[in-house]
């Protein structure tokens, strides 16, 4: 039975560490576009945070001449990243509070007003070094065992 839980542990830890190295990998690429050969660009929240008329923000996501379309999730993108539409002080507020605040926050390198990117490339790095260091691993084991 151990050896059979063992077995088990090893092949969903193989094929999931993939799809893990395909995560951080994308995710590293897309907090640094220039990597890609994209300019760097501010994250969506911090455009979103900026207007041009204080009495009716509109975040500068919105004045781009590039149409919005929606990701697979639903939710509104705009040259690849969150596209954010308030009509005023409020609807920024709304935009920018609860989960899905936190959670774009989070992922655009934001918790709140802290600035958390250095956070996320290394946890996207250490990310890489720990799946391909166990994929690694993985395999010598396998070849280990089939002798």
């Amino acid at each position: 039975m151990f050896k059979k839980m063992r077995n088990l542990h090893l092949w969903i830890g193989l094929l999931t560490s993939v799809l893990i190295l395909l995560e951080a990998v994308t995710g590293l690429l897309l907090i640094h576009p220039s990597l890609l050969g994209e300019p760097e660009r501010a994250p969506a929240i911090e455009r979103s945070a900026r207007s041009t008329n204080p009495e009716n923000p509109v975040p500068a996501a919105t004045t781009s001449s590039r149409p919005a379309v929606t990701d697979n999730l639903g939710a509104e993108v705009q040259g690849g990243r969150p596209a954010f539409h308030e009509t005023g002080a409020a609807g920024a507020e709304d935009a920018r509070s609860g989960l899905v605040g936190l959670i774009r926050g989070l992922h655009a390198g934001r918790l709140g007003s802290l600035n958390i990117r250095w956070a996320i490339e290394l946890a996207a790095i250490s990310m890489i070094v720990l799946t391909v260091t166990g994929i690694y691993l993985s395999i010598k084991i396998l070849i280990r065992s089939n002798k």
